[in-house]
């Protein structure tokens, strides 16, 4: 089997290319340009639960230094039900990193911590990367996508299915009329 073949502009592979896996004389298809198959891809639950932990973590600390939640209120400027909807997990959308530095530097807490648990960048910025913002569904699809040990056939079918959805072909992957 030949071997990768690369973009003189960018060096990167492209989908279709064929690569030989390290220690096998079989070849198989490299994952689309949307990552690796072997990156961490952390749902927004996993986010929500180790944030939850944290803020659970550092409400303890504070309580056990004698800190009133009034005075966790007044040093931090973030309101009691903010930091409790955090505590018990019950956010849909990444919290407002001001109020994330906030709540650190009132309580003496590395923001780091917070960002790690959040999944963000040392910035202290949410990242912006789509594959965190699909849902589920699609990252499960994705995963079989990218999964090197998931069956051509079995990615194709994916493929035909997702045409079919969206209006581009039918059930067999043919292209609907008037369609290129």
């Amino acid at each position: 089997m030949p071997a990768a073949a690369t973009s003189a502009i960018d060096g990167r592979s492209r989908p279709g290319d064929r690569r030989r896996v390290r220690g096998s004389t079989r070849s198989r298809d490299l994952a689309p340009d949307l990552g690796t198959y072997l990156s961490p891809m952390v749902s927004l639950e996993k986010r929500r639960a180790a944030f939850s932990r944290f803020v659970r973590q550092a409400l303890q600390d504070a309580k056990d230094r004698k800190i009133t939640v009034k005075e966790i209120e007044r040093r931090t400027g973030v309101g009691s039900s903010t930091f409790y909807r955090w505590r018990d997990g019950e956010w849909t959308a990444d919290p407002r990193p001001t109020q994330v530095d906030a709540f650190c530097d009132g309580l003496d807490i590395p923001k780091r911590s917070a960002y790690v648990a959040l999944g963000w960048g040392a910035d202290g910025r949410p990242n912006t990367d789509a594959s965190e913002s699909f849902d589920p569904e699609l990252r499960a699809i994705q995963r079989q996508l990218m999964n090197p040990n998931v069956s051509a056939t079995r990615k194709e079918t994916i493929r035909n299915m997702l045409r079919l959805i969206i209006g581009q072909g039918d059930a067999n992957g043919r292209k609907a009329a008037g369609e290129d």
